[in-house]
């Protein structure tokens, strides 16, 4: 049997109210677990649709746990992922945090760290079921094209800029609409810009601005 692997991501920005938790669940963290087509520091990189298994199975079924640091203890078990979705090349999740002592300290330190403007970071755990080797920069690169997916661990060593912690929420508040993924979207928006090429990226900004206005002379 293949180990498990552990991929970095970095964390980052904003806090925000819900006011629709079940029981059981203390808040909500959100943000991208990982970038696709992206070499990282480990000189692996994962293919687009390489956890759709794993999400369509285990995320679905609630089997995919949220730890802290990758300890594999009840203690440190703090809350469960609740969705993964493929957004150009991020993938985006949701995770339930436990309304227990370590769950609410999890949640703390993230809504924390975040209002302090610093960094902490998700880590997917995951066993490759299927690579490919290929060649970025002259160098030689595994490309993942299937993972199993253990768990993700909310962790403060950041490896691939740009992946964010989007939001860390418990506050119940009345008449909160409901959230909207626009804030998600526009994070994996900007990791999808910083992977392209410069002249790459300039040339697609350039598509979305507006016009000119034609003034009278």
């Amino acid at each position: 049997m293949k180990s498990t692997r552990y991929h970095l991501t970095e964390a980052a920005p904003q806090i925000r109210a819900e006011s629709d938790l079940p029981p059981g669940i203390a808040g909500r963290v959100s943000g991208v677990a990982l970038t696709y087509e992206t070499v990282d520091s480990y000189q692996t990189m994962f293919a687009r649709k390489s956890a759709k298994r794993s999400i369509d199975n285990k995320v679905a079924a609630r089997k995919v746990p949220l730890l802290m640091d990758h300890e594999r203890t009840s203690k440190a078990h703090v809350g469960v992922v609740t969705e993964m979705q493929d957004v150009g090349d991020a993938l985006v999740m949701t995770a339930d945090i436990f309304d227990t002592a370590d769950g609410r300290a999890a949640l703390e330190y993230v809504k924390a760290v975040l209002a302090s403007g610093a960094s902490t970071g998700f880590s997917i755990g995951f066993i490759p079921r299927a690579s490919e080797m290929t060649t970025i920069n002259g160098k030689p690169v595994e490309r993942v094209t299937e993972i199993e997916l253990r768990e993700v661990s909310i962790t403060p060593m950041p490896a691939v800029p740009g992946a964010e912690v989007a939001s860390a929420r418990n506050e119940v508040v009345e008449d909160t609409p409901k959230r909207t993924d626009d804030a998600l979207l526009l994070i994996a928006a900007r990791v999808a810009l910083d992977a392209l090429p410069v002249e790459a990226r300039t040339a697609l900004l350039a598509t979305y601005a507006p016009a000119p206005v034609a003034t009278a002379t």
